[in-house]
């Protein structure tokens, strides 16, 4: 099958265009005075039209260096830009970027030359108005063209740029992070490439979505990362199957760094894969890029050794604690299969070793958590009869 026509026009996206920062407001962050404003940026004409689009910038207002990394805040489907993330990125010392992805403003609100959102019956994902006027194409373009923005924004240093999607926005990350020749940090949550699940729905023809599966997979684009990039998800999340994680970790990872981050639960956009409430592996990830903050941990594929599990681990900090992961539902979905876990042994300083259970087939994985909360997954084994 021939490839799919490339459909951005990267040189003119990597150019910020017009923008505004409006409404600025102070708030406090514990002892953190953070200043939240209003972004509107040139987005890409919609429908023949001239289009913008909307988000917040949050950012704080002492700091301890001439400028400070950035970060994309990427929403999921059915959400928009959002303040309090940006801020909750701010108070950490980061230039952060929340935009909305449906040509709305603040509240909501329509914008009156916003861009494609999913009210019009979704005729946003068919193809009679053209591919530049689909709901995704709009979505990558304008993260792409956010940041661009971000990068010129007061403050922010443009060799330090990061970005963060989660459902929806993993898949827009998941390119982004390939396309923008200035991101340096990418992390996809609940969401990955070699998905043939996305637009595929009653409302949308099939040769139409399989026109968009085709031309916007992310991983269309993986050769042309160079982020460093950590999957952040769980074993029976819906966004994306354990195997297409692994899968798109195992293609970025001939290019760039990547870990995988993988819990056997919580569900979809539970807060503690975002980087915020108890995970925080999301932040302490763009910390060590961008701020010399240890590295997260590096685990070898495990090894099976009798009726035990074996998984080499090399990392700055030692491992806390250690947990096998497994399941025997492998004739089921995914989504419904159910995980097992029982405490791994760290037998010596970078070995971790764990009982499996007699039952086959199954799928096991190892989790580690470092003494800062870090979580790191290995890949999955299969074991059969």
């Amino acid at each position: 099958m021939a490839s799919p026509a490339f459909p951005f026009d990267i040189p003119a996206l990597h150019r910020p265009g017009e923008f505004a920062l409006r409404n600025a407001q102070s708030r406090r962050d514990g002892d953190r005075a953070i200043t939240v404003s209003e972004l509107y940026f040139a987005a890409e004409p919609y429908l023949g039209r001239s289009a913008r689009a909307f988000g917040y910038f949050a950012r704080p207002d002492h700091l301890f260096a001439p400028t400070m990394p950035g970060m994309l805040l990427i929403h999921g489907g059915g959400g928009t830009a959002e303040a309090g993330w940006a801020a909750e990125w701010a108070a950490r010392g980061y230039a952060a970027l929340a935009i909305d992805l449906y040509g709305q403003g603040p509240g909501r609100q329509r914008l009156p030359d916003g861009g494609p959102d999913w009210s019009d019956d979704f005729a946003s994902f068919r193809l009679d108005r053209g591919i530049e006027n689909t709901w995704i194409y709009h979505g990558i373009a304008n993260c792409l063209r956010a940041i661009s923005v971000l990068a010129v924004l007061p403050g922010v240093d443009a060799d330090r740029l990061g970005v963060l999607g989660v459902s929806w926005g993993g898949y827009f990350c998941s390119s982004v992070m390939c396309l923008h020749e200035r991101v340096k940090v990418g992390i996809p949550t609940y969401c990955a490439g070699f998905n043939p699940r996305v637009a595929k729905a009653d409302f949308i023809l099939a040769a139409a979505g399989e026109e968009l599966r085709n031309t916007f997979d992310p991983s269309n684009f993986f050769d042309r990362c160079r982020a460093a990039v950590l999957w952040t998800s769980t074993a029976t999340d819906r966004g994306a199957t354990l195997e297409e994680l692994v899968r798109s970790h195992h293609a970025i990872r001939d290019h760039a760094p990547s870990r995988l981050c993988v819990h056997a639960g919580p569900g979809h956009t539970d807060p503690r894969g975002l980087g915020s409430g108890e995970q925080p592996t999301p932040r302490l990830f763009a910390d060590a890029i961008f701020r010399g903050a240890p590295a997260l941990g590096l685990l070898d594929a495990p090894a099976l050794d009798g009726t035990r599990l074996t998984l080499a681990y090399r990392g700055e900090l030692p491992i806390d604690v250690a947990a096998l992961h497994w399941t025997t539902d492998l004739d089921k979905p995914w989504t419904d299969r159910t995980w097992h876990a029982t405490w791994a042994d760290i037998s010596a300083p970078g070995v971790i070793t764990a009982d499996l259970p007699s039952a086959r087939p199954l799928q096991a994985f190892f989790t580690t958590v470092d003494a800062r909360g870090a979580l790191v997954s290995s890949e999955p084994v299969d074991l059969g009869q």
